[in-house]
């Protein structure tokens, strides 16, 4: 699904809780990373590198799949952090 005007192809768009924003992953820049997008296809963003983004209730945090490294990884690690890319922390550790 194209959430952007770049030819990266954009995976898993999940609505914000409010519906004004869609958060979704992508190779956009080289490095799979978590983006945020105007419902209307606007003001695309980069969050932090990671994949498979899903909102918190509030809309304030996205979890997502990363690591401390700053890259994707298999073994699962979930992540959360602000909406604006701050404060990001580790959920779980250790392999799926």
């Amino acid at each position: 699904m194209r959430l952007t005007s770049s030819k990266a192809t954009d995976y898993g768009p999940k609505f914000s809780p409010d519906a004004m924003k869609i958060a979704f992953y992508s190779g956009y820049e080289g490095d799979v990373a978590v983006w945020i997008v105007n419902s209307d296809g606007s003001n695309p963003g980069r969050i932090i590198t990671g994949s498979q983004p899903s909102w918190s209730p509030d809309g304030k945090k996205l979890a997502f799949i990363g690591s401390q490294a700053g890259t994707i990884n298999d073994n699962g690690t979930v992540w959360v952090v602000d909406i604006d890319g701050t404060n990001s922390r580790q959920l779980t550790y250790g392999p799926r």
